[in-house]
């Protein structure tokens, strides 16, 4: 019975986000990446909890792609299409980072190590989701058979 909750909330969580227009990856990776660009002295912690949150939410992606969900997998393509995560991108000073929130070195090792968490998550999800499929498309490629008959293989 606890297990079957469990299930029904992980999916119904994935599918709230997914179906919002501004979705909680969306949300967390603004934060996060307006956290980076600006970091106010008093948000260190903010700026951690943001992030491990945005790792769950790319677990949670990664395990909806697993099952095959198609919602998922698409919404997960255009952010593969967009470049990925912006915060992933962003070239922040971990330096200026633990001056500004007054980090220490637990901290700082803490800070970098969700970083890198969700790089290499992200980086499972881009090799996990298969290629989209265009079932629609009605461009065959052919070659001439060598064969006496003239018959040709299909590819």
């Amino acid at each position: 019975m606890i297990l079957t909750g469990i299930f029904v909330f992980f999916f119904t969580s994935v599918h709230i986000c997914i179906s919002q227009e501004e979705t909680f990856l969306e949300n967390f990776d603004h934060r996060i990446l307006r956290e980076l660009k600006y970091p106010i002295p008093t948000n260190g912690q903010h700026l951690y909890q943001n992030m491990l949150q945005y790792y769950s939410d790319l677990l949670d992606m990664l395990n909806m792609i697993k099952i095959n969900n198609p919602k998922v997998k698409n919404y997960a393509r255009g952010l593969i299409t967009q470049g990925g995560p912006k915060l992933l991108r962003y070239p922040f000073n971990l330096t200026e980072l633990e001056n500004t929130y007054s980090w220490n070195k637990e901290q700082v090792t803490d800070f970098n190590s969700a970083f890198t968490k969700i790089k290499t998550l992200w980086s499972k999800i881009e090799h996990t989701l298969p290629p989209e499929e265009d079932s629609d498309s009605d461009d065959y490629s052919y070659s001439d058979g060598s064969s006496d008959s003239g018959s040709y293989d299909w590819i």
